[in-house]
This record gives C-alpha cells, sequence and structure tokens, in this order.
C-alpha cells in the first residue's frame, strides 16, 4: 500500500511574502531589475500593500529615475501613512529633485513618526543637503 503525501497549494499570503523576499534580496543585491520585476509581481498579487510601493520606489531610486521613485513613494506613503519609512523615501527623492521645500515638509513628518536612531540620523544627515 502507498501512501500519497498532500501537499497544501500555497497561499495568497505566502506567495506574496515569497515574492517579497526575493524582490527584497534583489534589491539588496543591486539587481534592480529583477528587484523591479518581483516588485512588479508582487503588486499584481497584493496591490494595496505599501512594501511593493517602497520597494519599487527604492529600486526606481536605485536607477536614477527619482522622479517616479517619488511618486512611487507617495502611494506607499498614502497605504501605510504611519510610515516614515515612506516619508524618508519620497524626501530623499525629491531633494535629488531639488525640491527641497516639499523633502523639509516630509523630512519633518519622518521625524515625527519614528523614534528608530538609524532613521533620526538619516533625515538628520539629509537635512544638512538642504
Amino acid at each position: 500500500m502507498t501512501h500519497i503525501q498532500h501537499c497544501a497549494a500555497p497561499t495568497l499570503s505566502s506567495v506574496r511574502e515569497s515574492v517579497y523576499a526575493s524582490a527584497f534580496t534583489a534589491l539588496g543585491l543591486g539587481n534592480t531589475a529583477d528587484a523591479q520585476r518581483y516588485f512588479g509581481l508582487m503588486l499584481a498579487v497584493a496591490p494595496f500593500d505599501y512594501r511593493a510601493w517602497l520597494g519599487l520606489a527604492a529600486a526606481c531610486e536605485q536607477t536614477g529615475d527619482c522622479r517616479l521613485a517619488a511618486n512611487f513613494y507617495g502611494v506607499a506613503s498614502d497605504f501605510e501613512p504611519r510610515s516614515a519609512y515612506c516619508k524618508l523615501g519620497q524626501a530623499r527623492a525629491l531633494l535629488k529633485l531639488g525640491e527641497s521645500a516639499n523633502a523639509a515638509t516630509l523630512f519633518d513628518e519622518a521625524e515625527r513618526l519614528s523614534e528608530d536612531p538609524s532613521l533620526l540620523a538619516a533625515v538628520r544627515q539629509l537635512r544638512g543637503e538642504l
């Protein structure tokens, strides 16, 4: 008698997390094209997950497309308005675009939303570029 082992089908959540892990790894390795593809796939599966928008924004920032990055950081912030990382990313991209006043406002928001010492240090450092 043979036993057949049944494997559960992957859940939408497990697929989303797997794709996110692959995207985040690719981004960290500087493989921007793959990161963008993975984050795009994640958006197809979970369009309201701010992490996909945040990752896509970071990938665009890595390629130098700061306008698109700023827009994607803004979308991420719309889905997760209490994320200091979304505000910081958008401020950084806007600063690179020469939009200092808008960047300063977002730096203020990021500071209000976070107590993370590394994030606050990044805000202070970037404020020095205003």
